[in-house]
């Protein structure tokens, strides 16, 4: 009797386990499946920030470069409104001098890139990678006396994410200054290895009331039809003293909307005044051509002076033509 009373007792407490195990099986299976976690959404590719301050590389969003199109191929560019414009003539300024036209206004909130140039390969006999500041890239500004002031680096920030290799340029140096109206000066240069530069001048407020300023000077000066102005013209070859000529130039007529300008000049020849035929390039130069001659004046405004240079044969001359009375 007592065996049969053990074997049942265990035989209850064996169903009773298995039920319990049933339960904790059935409950578990109830539970919501738990997912794996899901990664964190991956940015698009972005120029990295840079420690710099200067307009180019000022605190911003960066991720905002994602996505240009650099629609005329390999180069350099700049951007207008966020758009890229390739930079095309890089000026020599130590074989011509520079004028109006050369230099490129821009805005304040630019931004420069290389698209298509590798600057992680080699560029010396062991094709050992050099940094472009070191290959001879980089800025300096030139103030309003025509002196050249500084160098300072410019650096190439890898952007990921296009077809070709693409950096942004980012310059060291007084940017800031230069787009905030700091000080004046004539132009700031992107300077390339083989002494070629990019030229440009922040068209920031003042500098634009300040060429308004200049051009209604200019346009006075052209329209002054009555008015004759003193003028000197120096011509010499190699070490020899040059010879001065004074003359007397009158601007007969001037077009404010299309820059034509036509003028005569007396004391150039004994006995008949020479005509010219002329164009206003935005406002500092003035190109003057004799109607009866190949000689051409290009002259740059400097001060209240019209100054420009040419060589005729072995002969260089000098124009000086002053816009106010001098004695």
């Amino acid at each position: 009797m007592k065996t049969r009373i053990h074997y049942i007792q265990t035989s209850i407490l064996t169903v009773a386990a298995f039920l319990v195990m049933s339960s904790a099986v059935g409950q578990q299976s109830s539970l919501p499946t738990i997912a794996p976690p899901i990664a964190p959404p991956i940015a698009p590719p972005s120029v990295a920030a840079v420690p710099v301050r200067s307009s180019s590389s000022g605190a911003e969003d960066m991720t905002k470069n994602y996505g240009l199109k650099f629609k005329s191929g390999i180069g350099f560019y700049y951007t207008i409104d966020g758009v890229p414009k390739p930079l095309t003539w890089a000026k020599d300024t130590r074989s011509s001098a520079v004028t109006e036209s050369d230099i490129l206004q821009i805005p304040s909130d630019v931004q420069f890139y290389s698209y298509g140039l590798d600057f992680s390969v080699g560029g010396n006999m062991q094709d050992t990678p050099i940094p472009p500041h070191l290959r001879g890239y980089g800025m300096t500004y030139v103030d309003m006396t025509g002196k050249q002031n500084g160098k300072w680096a410019a650096r190439f920030v890898p952007v990921a994410g296009y077809e070709q290799k693409l950096y942004r340029i980012v310059f060291d140096g007084p940017l800031d200054a230069l787009a905030s109206d700091g000080f004046q000066y004539a132009y700031w240069a992107f300077e390339l290895p083989d002494d070629k530069k990019f030229l440009f001048h922040f068209a920031t407020a003042r500098f634009a009331e300040e060429q308004k300023k200049l051009r209604a000077f200019v346009s006075q000066a052209l329209s002054s039809k009555d008015k004759t102005y003193k003028g000197w013209l120096s011509t010499g070859a190699g070490f020899f003293a040059p010879t001065v000529t004074p003359f007397q130039i009158r601007f007969t007529s001037y077009n404010e909307k299309t820059g034509k300008v036509d003028a005569e000049a007396s004391g150039l020849k004994e006995k008949q005044n020479t005509i010219f035929a002329g164009q206003l390039v935005g406002n500092r130069q003035l190109v003057l051509k004799q109607a009866s001659g190949n000689i051409v004046w290009n002259l740059e405004l400097e001060e209240m002076w019209l100054v420009g240079a040419y060589s005729d044969g072995l002969l260089t001359s000098v124009v000086r033509i002053a816009l106010v009375d001098v004695q």
